[in-house]
């Protein structure tokens, strides 16, 4: 079996760097022979751990390390009453690259008249199973149905002044505005949302700096996955990295829980990929410059994975058109750009145009880091 080693740099300020991929040998240990993953301090069903041990292993390119087929069967052993298991089911057939129509067909019927999606058929509409539903509608290609854009658009207005989403009690939820945040994140390709995400970043980054003790790993690890894709700033959410790599245990695992272990990697694993905006970027675009620009990573919307060869064209207030292709990082940096009203779209042969429709500030180097989705 291969094992990819990861090594830690740890000082006595506690400060710590990832300098090697991540060690996947305890997570694809606890396969067991009917394809499940269970541990000893599991917090999660058992769907929920075979979708998150895939989702992982999908993105750091070692699927090969499990039986797919057996963990796959598990999934389609949980009930189907209930629409997470329907979600996670399409986002693992998608990865899998199975038909998921049949499966989108069923989330189909738990939407409600307020474009949200109960937990149950005919139940009431709640921001985290539309969360769920717009995430796997946005993987599937099967958002821009007119049955389910009104979903993004309930998201939209149960979002707090604070950036936040809130739960019971309407009290704000880490969990819930993690969610949240990661599936319009899949749906900005075709929605202006990126607000929005900037909002919920910027809450989930204040409110768990400041009640880390009362946070929960695995919070922290979606936190991780819902920031990193969306900035190439590492700095403010560094504690967050931190506290992931000061929380594992000797074994590889964090609480030996596999849903928490899998959750943690792949944060740890997409940290890494974050690109710092371009120095020669940075010194043509400075805070008293008269012009602006934009840059970012293009990924694929599925998998995570950087996309080369995808074009970049930006229309500015003067009329003016300009274009960039990714190189082979899935990045592009575009400057000069007169400020004002601006209109960005990504294409790339296979997948749905993204566009954005950002004010451009002089001075000011914007990011567009959108995950593009399969036709």
């Amino acid at each position: 079996m291969s094992i990819k080693i990861i090594t830690f740099l740890f000082s006595l300020l506690a400060f710590v760097n990832v300098q090697a991929a991540v060690d996947l040998s305890w997570l694809v240990s606890q396969q067991n022979p009917d394809g499940s993953f269970t541990a000893q301090n599991d917090i999660g069903y058992q769907a929920q751990n075979a979708s998150e041990v895939l989702q992982t292993l999908h993105l750091l390119g070692d699927i090969n390390l499990v039986d797919e087929n057996l963990a796959l069967q598990i999934i389609n052993l949980s009930d189907l009453a209930y629409l997470e298991n329907i979600a996670r089911g399409i986002v693992a057939y998608k990865n899998a690259g199975i038909d998921a129509s049949v499966l989108v067909a069923q989330l189909k019927l738990f939407i409600n008249e307020d474009g949200g999606f109960g937990s149950r058929i005919g139940y009431q509409s709640t921001v985290l199973d539309t969360a769920l539903a717009v995430r796997a509608l946005a993987v599937s290609g099967s958002l821009l149905d007119d049955d389910f854009s009104y979903a993004v658009s309930y998201l939209i207005d149960f979002q707090n002044a604070d950036g936040s989403w809130a739960g019971a009690g309407n009290l704000s939820s880490v969990y819930i505005t993690t969610s949240t945040s990661l599936a319009l994140f899949k749906a900005q390709t075709t929605f202006n949302v990126t607000d929005k995400i900037n909002a919920a970043n910027a809450f989930l980054i204040d409110h768990i700096q400041n009640n880390i003790a009362d946070i929960e790993t695995f919070e922290v690890a979606l936190a991780v996955l819902s920031i990193a894709p969306t900035t190439s700033d590492k700095v403010p959410y560094t504690f967050l990295v931190d506290r992931l790599l000061q929380t594992r245990d000797v074994d590889g695992s964090w609480t030996q829980d596999i849903y928490t272990t899998a959750l943690a990697m792949r944060a740890l694993y997409l940290n890494e990929q974050v690109v710092p905006v371009n120095e020669d970027l940075s010194s043509v675009v400075t805070s008293g410059s008269s012009i602006s620009a934009v840059t970012g990573v293009i990924t694929d919307g599925l998998s995570g994975q950087v996309l080369s060869g995808a074009i970049v064209s930006v229309t500015t207030a003067d009329g003016n058109n300009t274009n960039a292709v990714t190189d082979v990082d899935g990045r592009y940096a575009i400057s000069n750009l007169f400020p004002g009203s601006a209109s960005i779209s990504v294409d790339l042969a296979g997948y749905h145009t993204a566009t954005a429709a950002p004010v451009l500030l002089a001075g000011v180097i914007h990011r567009f880091n959108p995950a593009l989705a399969l036709q």
